[in-house]
């Protein structure tokens, strides 16, 4: 990737076009979803790192990839890469796990704001 992950959009503006019609109904559902999904899964992602439970924080992030891939939520999504990447080589980094949380939390804001639209 060219860009540092900082420089990536939180959420890409366009992902409404991929949808069929009603679009922006579906992806306002998508984003309601993930908003009330994303606090879960990072208290059980934050305890499966600590505890290095390695599968089950496969499966998390898995998921919650997933729902970014959905919703256009670039710059998280780009975490959880870089998370993923590092926890499966056994490489548990605060760091990006710290990273990883403060892009979530700009994330959770940011489509809190699209969802009130």
């Amino acid at each position: 990737m060219d860009k540092k992950s900082s420089e990536l959009p939180i959420i890409d503006k366009n992902i409404n076009k991929v949808f069929a019609k009603n679009s922006n109904k579906i992806l306002k559902e998508l984003i309601s979803l993930f908003i009330g999904e994303a606090p879960k899964l990072q208290l059980e992602i934050n305890l499966a790192f600590q505890r290095k439970q390695q599968k089950k924080l496969e499966n998390l992030l898995h998921k919650l990839k997933g729902s970014c891939a959905y919703c256009g939520l670039i710059r998280l999504k780009e975490s959880i890469t870089l998370l993923e990447k590092s926890t499966s080589q056994k490489k548990y980094s605060k760091n990006l796990l710290g990273q990883f949380n403060q892009k979530l939390t700009a994330t959770l804001d940011e489509v809190k704001k699209i969802s009130q639209m």
